[in-house]
């Protein structure tokens, strides 16, 4: 368990902007859809640097620690760095983002960490101005979710993001997203993240941040559609029971003349 005091990803995002100059590497922590993603592409954005996105998950133990290779005229081994630790031929900063790391293969997880801890690969020293972040799904987000181990622990500043709903309420309505959606969440906040009760009756399918925005665009896209399409494919987001309500809300605002109307 991460004991430590949850925040919104706009509280993470100005953490990691307060501390970036101490070269410390940061763990996001939280479940599927919650904003993690997000809120380093905003980071980068607003920060000016360069995102370097390694899914882990994808990723094999050579493609961290680099590729061996031979010098014929020393008769020694060295290792070709991989491309995501390429400088950079201007002042630019970087943000080294290593995505997924708790579904990681042990071995590969084990090569992020000593970039994560160190600031190195090899011979390759991370320069000062780089940013280094890691995000992953606790335990209890994911049954096949796997914690880094205490020593990486110790090394880390941990960062626990939960959905919180005037924080997404606030991000939705800058990024445009529809009336019913924004309705649907204040009049039923416990649909803003829906993953324990999911976890309890075994479903694959539930809403959380992430997937509000896919049925905003989802939603809008099929307004000319009837009714029955809308909610196939609202349900294929966000599950059967949740989308039922949301299609009932949606039909009752749908002639409403404003979001301040329909969030009163």
């Amino acid at each position: 368990m991460i004991n430590t005091v949850s925040c919104t990803p706009d509280e993470a995002k100005e953490l990691i902007k307060g501390l970036r100059r101490l070269k410390i590497s940061f763990m996001l922590w939280g479940a599927t859809g919650v904003g993690k993603s997000e809120c380093v592409r905003q980071l980068s954005e607003e920060s000016g640097a360069e995102l370097r996105d390694i899914r882990l998950c994808q990723k094999q133990p050579t493609d961290i620690a680099g590729l061996p290779a031979l010098d014929h005229e020393r008769q020694q081994t060295i290792f070709y760095p991989p491309a995501f630790l390429a400088p950079r031929s201007d002042e630019k900063a970087v943000i080294l983002f290593f995505d997924e790391i708790s579904l990681a293969p042990d071995d590969t997880k084990s090569a992020v960490l000593g970039i994560l801890e160190e600031r190195r690969q090899g011979g390759v020293e991370i320069p000062d101005d780089w940013i280094i972040v890691a995000a992953g799904n606790r335990p209890e987000d994911l049954a096949n979710a796997r914690g880094l181990g205490a020593a990486a622990n110790r090394r880390l500043l941990h960062i626990v993001i939960e959905p919180q709903l005037e924080a997404a309420l606030s991000h939705f309505i800058k990024i445009g997203v529809i009336p019913e959606v924004l309705a649907f969440l204040k009049v039923f906040p416990q649909h803003l993240s829906g993953e324990e009760a999911a976890r309890t009756q075994k479903h694959e399918l539930y809403p959380r941040p992430a997937s509000w925005e896919k049925v905003s665009k989802i939603f809008d896209e099929l307004r000319e559609a009837d009714k029955r399409t809308r909610h196939l494919a609202v349900a294929g987001i966000i599950g059967d029971s949740v989308a039922a309500e949301f299609m009932l809300l949606a039909e009752e605002v749908k002639n409403m003349k404003s979001v301040d109307e329909l969030l009163e």
